[in-house]
């Protein structure tokens, strides 16, 4: 999901940067986002939570929507490698690591 970083100022005169999406998915959208996410993302810290770190290992032609279900999540994609059997790995830090 694109995002931008856009800074708001508080009741008590405080400048707050938050990042907002560039555009927000109809539910429809949403929730193939959720079930994308949810058949190949998987957890990589050793309590499994949904924030940490995660990956997907998917076949190539379905890496781009997978990235955008997880970015839609809040797992922004740090990194994609081509592996040899036809599949690409999505990598993670995860929600928190980005800031959500």
């Amino acid at each position: 999901m694109n995002t931008k970083t856009i800074t708001i100022i508080s009741d008590g005169g405080e400048p707050i940067t938050v990042r907002v999406p560039c555009h927000i998915p109809t539910n429809g959208r949403a929730e193939t986002l959720r079930a994308l996410y949810t058949e190949y993302v998987k957890p990589l810290s050793a309590d499994k939570h949904w924030k940490g770190p995660c990956e997907a290992i998917v076949q190539t032609e379905l890496a781009m929507l997978v990235e955008e279900a997880m970015d839609f999540m809040g797992s922004t994609v740090d990194s994609h490698e081509a592996r040899p059997d036809g599949t690409t790995r999505l990598y993670s830090r995860g929600y928190w690591a980005h800031g959500f």
